[in-house]
């Protein structure tokens, strides 16, 4: 390689949730992509189980419902909730989320 210059220390993944300390810890189900098992280097899961066909069945760990939430969208290319009621909740407000997006490309109404 050449070229390569130092940019500083790497960037915080954000808050574990192990970090919050307050209530019970909370533990859901995911899979994991062979394709991404990378990710699990950069996050701490539990009970990580490989399936025969190389994908991952990790544990999450969490204290606070929202960081899940936020997890789940920010990493929904490398995670998948098992519970598919989490993962339609996760759908629909990936939906909501991109339906904003689409209401900016029209005009603001005439006040």
């Amino acid at each position: 390689m050449s070229g390569v210059e130092d940019v500083g220390p790497r960037r915080a993944l954000g808050p574990e949730p192990q970090d919050d300390g307050e209530g019970d810890t909370s533990l859901e189900r995911a899979v994991v992509p062979a394709s991404a098992a990378w990710f699990l280097d950069e996050f701490g899961f539990h009970d990580v189980t490989r399936r025969p066909d190389g994908d991952l069945d990790v544990v999450i760990a969490y204290h606070d419902r929202a960081w899940l939430l936020r997890f789940l969208l920010g990493h929904a290319d490398v995670v998948t909730p098992a519970d598919p009621g989490l993962a339609a909740e996760i759908a629909a407000r990936a939906s909501a989320g991109l339906e904003l997006y689409h209401s900016a490309d029209e005009p603001a109404p005439e006040p």
